[in-house]
């Protein structure tokens, strides 16, 4: 994620996210968009759905840098704190 193209790749995010809730699931769809849900986010919806950069998100958390690059398409990131490690699994 080195050029100005990757960098304004659209996340699609929440408000919680963008409030400083912390970071818990990211997933990369086969298409090869991104999202990235806080912990708070089980029911999220277009009233609370928000559009910002990679670059935008890697401002609100710059440990996800490391992850978005080792994360392929079709696969999702979890964890349970912001200090814990990131699981990665292939998404359903």
């Amino acid at each position: 994620m080195s050029n100005d193209q990757e960098l304004r790749t659209i996340v699609i995010t929440t408000n919680n996210v963008l409030m400083g809730k912390f970071i818990s699931s990211v997933y990369h769809d086969e298409d090869g968009d991104f999202q990235a849900f806080s912990e708070d986010d089980g029911d999220a919806d277009e009233e609370t759905a928000a559009v910002i950069s990679i670059s935008e998100l890697f401002d609100l958390d710059d440990s996800l840098i490391k992850v978005l690059l080792d994360l392929p398409k079709g696969f999702e990131a979890h964890r349970e704190s912001k200090s814990s490690k990131w699981k990665f699994v292939k998404s359903e």
